[in-house]
């Protein structure tokens, strides 16, 4: 069935709206294995950064691919694809691998400083990032490339399709990760506590052989340096998000309802905002809009349409927060906060990377998606707060 021209973004954006959904499967394995997620208050610091990182890193991969989709620059093809392919392909796995072990050392460090962790934890907690993301990388990378070329191919906009769609599939995966790597930890302990030491010195030695085998390759090196800029920013952000939420730990255990729906808020919040960000970075490249607050304004009938799926999917989470009226008010309140303020927040990262002569499929979508999952964790922690 051919969608209207004027209603397309909303259909689209409905469609991809519809999969975050999916993020209920995360929230179900959170509450299921709540005895993992809680067996140290780091462990519930980290899923924040594991998500949000995992996000910031899938959102540079969906941009770049969305992009390069719309100028020829790659093939909507896994085999015999471009040489600009295979470059994004390796900054995303050195990126995820540098990223693990920053965000071991920074949840370590937050740990220590409010929970007073002791240092006999840093090493599982450093194993355990790295598991976490090398897993998920090995996961949802060709499941986004296979997602992002199959929309291409049947003529929908990979703008509105590849990150929202990848990034629900990418936090049920990156969830499962998440419970199976703490199931080593804790269940397992010693063999579990070798598989883990194994599998860091495998995605080590990997990683030093994509750099000696690229170090002469500019793009491969841009990208890495400033999404590398962009996913630091993201993982700062999400940090903050994790400890807003180790602090209503007990909130949650008295209101799991509303851990069943917070993977999927995060989710559609930063799915709007990529949304806006990747249809804005398209037309910047094409030269369709200035690099200008101003062009906000041109782009009406697109936000518009945006608001409508949104409203729609908030008030369904909601009403699955099984948290009575308030649990459904709060929730909607939160979408009315931080849907405009994503929204202009992704359009002016956007507007001043191209302006700073960056790229900004490198930058817009994970540093808006990490900006998102803070401002429904703020939003989220205050309203369970009041719930005492």
């Amino acid at each position: 069935m051919q969608i209207p021209r004027n209603l397309k973004v909303l259909v689209e954006s409905l469609i991809a709206l519809s999969f975050s959904a999916g993020d209920i499967l995360a929230g179900v394995l959170i509450t299921f294995y709540l005895n993992l997620t809680l067996a140290r208050p780091w462990t519930l610091m980290l899923y924040p950064l594991v998500i949000g990182s995992r996000g910031a890193i899938n959102g540079v991969l969906s941009g770049k691919l969305s992009t390069c989709l719309h100028l020829g620059l790659i093939k909507p093809t896994i085999r015999k694809n471009t040489p600009n392919y295979r470059v994004i392909i390796s900054s995303i796995f050195t990126l995820s691998f540098f990223f693990s072990l920053i965000i071991g050392l920074l949840i370590f460090f937050l740990s220590s400083l409010i929970f007073r962790t002791g240092l006999n934890e840093f090493y599982t907690i450093v194993t355990t990032c790295v598991m976490i993301q090398g897993l998920s990388v090995l996961a949802t990378t060709p499941l986004t490339s296979l997602q992002g070329f199959l929309s291409f191919k049947k003529g929908l906009n990979p703008d509105i399709l590849i990150y929202p769609v990848s990034s629900t599939i990418a936090d049920v995966l990156v969830t499962s990760c998440y419970i199976l790597t703490l199931y080593l930890v804790f269940a397992l302990q010693g063999t579990g506590q070798t598989f883990l030491t194994l599998f860091t010195l495998a995605y080590c030695f990997f990683i030093l052989s994509l750099i000696t085998e690229l170090r002469n390759e500019e793009k491969y090196w841009r990208t890495v340096k400033e999404a590398f800029l962009a996913v630091l920013t993201a993982v700062f952000l999400e940090s903050i998000a994790g400890s807003l939420l180790s602090g209503i730990k007990s909130q949650f255990e008295r209101f799991p309802g509303m851990l069943l729906v917070y993977p999927a808020l995060m989710t559609s919040l930063g799915d709007l905002g990529s949304m806006f960000g990747s249809l804005s970075t398209t037309k910047l490249a094409y030269g369709l809009i200035e690099p200008e607050l101003s062009s906000i304004t041109h782009q009406k009938s697109e936000l518009i349409q945006l608001e409508i799926s949104a409203f729609t999917v908030y008030f369904l989470y909601g009403s699955l927060a099984r948290s009575g009226w308030l649990g459904l008010a709060s929730v909607m309140v939160c979408h009315l906060i931080t849907f405009p303020l994503i929204i202009l927040f992704s359009f002016y990262v956007a507007i001043a990377t191209f302006r700073g002569g960056l790229d900004p499929d490198n930058f817009t979508i994970p540093i808006e998606a990490s900006v998102s999952d803070s401002l429904i964790t703020l939003a989220l922690s205050a309203t369970l707060l009041l719930l005492r």
